[in-house]
């Protein structure tokens, strides 16, 4: 086997990680939740990689997160999604003293995500499965010090089984939907670029993902 380490591919991604989990190696599978989603696989990544729809759609997200701090920059094949947060919301709970209080999202090209959770030792690995043109199935990995969750990690697994991921579910299915309508037309739609492409309410990650996209179908 030749092929390319991904510490090469993806410099920096394991050193960003570590800052916020240093012993990331050692945690534990914890819980895994499993979905099946309406909508293309694309749509789903689409969906996490901008968070211009955040303010309207994820309450608690955003009342979680200081959206001013809020960064969302392009390396490569990845980008990181980084804000600092707040204790004590409908999201996140941890103590003010733990190792990391940011919410750090990265997605891996293609189709995996790795999350670095405010707390100590909260990391989950999200993974997007195509399964035909229409359907993609989705599986959450919570991964802690200790294979049975604390309090505050249930009320993290709780936010993203019953709040998080039924408002993502509704956006792409809806979003997908909208796709096999008769009145969209193929290209239609412009992205929002703006000339800071580190914005909060940018779309320049998905252009990245989008024209990652056609590049390997080239």
């Amino acid at each position: 086997m030749n092929a390319t380490p991904l510490a090469e591919l993806a410099p920096g991604l394991n050193d960003d990680i570590r800052a916020r989990c240093p012993d990331v190696d050692k945690l534990v599978p914890a819980v895994r939740l499993t979905y099946e989603m309406k909508a293309n696989w694309k749509v789903v990544v689409d969906n996490y990689l901008e968070c211009l729809h955040c303010q309207t759609a994820h309450p608690a997200l955003v009342e979680s997160i200081n959206m001013e701090t809020y960064r969302h920059v392009v390396h490569g094949i990845y980008t990181s999604q980084i804000g600092k947060t707040r204790s004590g919301s409908e999201a996140f709970t941890y103590d003010n003293e733990a190792p990391n209080t940011d919410f750090a999202a990265y997605w891996l090209w293609p189709n995996v995500t790795l999350n670095v959770l405010p707390g100590d030792g909260n990391y989950g690995v999200f993974y997007m499965f195509p399964v035909d043109a229409d359907t993609t199935i989705q599986h959450f990995e919570f991964y802690f010090r200790d294979g049975t969750p604390t309090a505050e990690q249930e009320q993290l697994i709780d936010y993203y089984k019953n709040v998080l991921k039924p408002e993502d579910l509704s956006i792409v299915e809806s979003v997908q939907r909208g796709l096999k309508s008769r009145g969209y037309r193929n290209g239609q739609g412009p992205l929002l670029v703006t000339a800071d492409k580190t914005s909060a309410i940018g779309e320049h990650g998905v252009q990245h993902f989008q024209q990652m996209v056609l590049d390997a179908l080239a």
